[in-house]
């Protein structure tokens, strides 16, 4: 009898662990948002909304890291887009946007060629021939922007600005050797 009374006070002196609790009422509404943004993230996909796919995709990514179906819902969505921006119709549209750039460009209406190079950025946003000439137009923009700036205080007001081909530099080749340096 008084082993029982000290294996019942040996009992009793010790912490016994504390059964696992329920998880808060927060954290269960948070992990039933997370799973609503996952089902709604695959219905998106499913749909063919690329865009709103990856962005709830991020949205369970950066509230379950860990979580194998959003990991496999994003690995399946980086390659649909992937797929969308190497398609040969989505070069094609590319390719036209830029050469339309291009012509607007040399036109002189750098505000319309950005446009066209930044819809060309918006369907491939590698593509390095858009970048470097929404650059170049951006470029010449502000160039003739400043030019008709520093022109406006000379001129009297109610007179209007004309910019023709005649009034741009005219560069003249001189024969040698040029050493030309691009960084990406």
């Amino acid at each position: 009898m008084a082993l029982c009374l000290g294996i019942v006070a040996y009992l009793m002196s010790q912490r016994l662990p504390e059964p696992y609790s329920a998880p808060s009422a927060g954290m269960t509404r948070n992990l039933h948002r997370t799973a609503e943004t996952l089902n709604s993230a695959r219905d998106a996909l499913t749909a063919g909304r690329l865009d709103d796919a990856t962005a709830r995709v991020r949205m369970v990514l950066d509230q379950a890291p860990a979580s194998p179906a959003a990991r496999s819902l994003a690995a399946e969505t980086r390659r649909l887009v992937e797929d969308e921006r190497t398609s040969a119709e989505t070069q094609q549209r590319v390719a036209d946007l830029v050469a339309e750039g291009r012509r607007l460009y040399r036109a002189g209406k750098y505000s319309d060629a950005i446009a066209r190079f930044q819809e060309a950025l918006e369907l491939d946003p590698q593509s390095e021939f858009a970048e470097s000439y929404l650059e170049l137009a951006e470029d010449r923009l502000r160039q003739t922007r400043r030019r008709r700036t520093s022109t406006t205080s000379s001129r009297s007001p109610g007179e209007e600005i004309q910019i023709s081909r005649t009034n741009l530099p005219v560069a003249k080749p001189k024969p040698g050797t040029a050493r030309l340096t691009v960084y990406f």
